[in-house]
Order: C-alpha cells, then sequence, then structure tokens
C-alpha cells in the first residue's frame, strides 16, 4: 500500500482521538487536524500537543 492511501485526502484526525487516558496510550502525526496538518510541522506539533496530555 502507497503511504499516501494509509489517510484520505484532506481529511483530517480530530484530536479527541489523539489520546486515551483510560488506557495511557497516545498517537502523534501530521494526519491529526490543527496546524501544520499532513506536514512535518504537523507531527511536531501533534507530539507536543501530546506530551501536555501525558503531563495531566
Amino acid at each position: 500500500m502507497k503511504w499516501r492511501a494509509s489517510q484520505p485526502s484532506g481529511c483530517a484526525v480530530p484530536l479527541s482521538l489523539q489520546f486515551s487516558k483510560k488506557y495511557r496510550i497516545g498517537f502523534c502525526g501530521d494526519w491529526f487536524e490543527g496546524e501544520g496538518f499532513g506536514r512535518i510541522e504537523g507531527s511536531i506539533l501533534s507530539a507536543l500537543i501530546l506530551l501536555e496530555k501525558f503531563k495531566t
């Protein structure tokens, strides 16, 4: 499968699905909604947002 086929084009995953408090598991990447969606910047920003969610 090609990388571009892993996610519908232009369709971001809501940040509400990034972290599960119950299982304390989270995900980051450029496919989450927000600034930098679809770019390397989005991956970095997503990781920083996830870090804050783990701290709480």
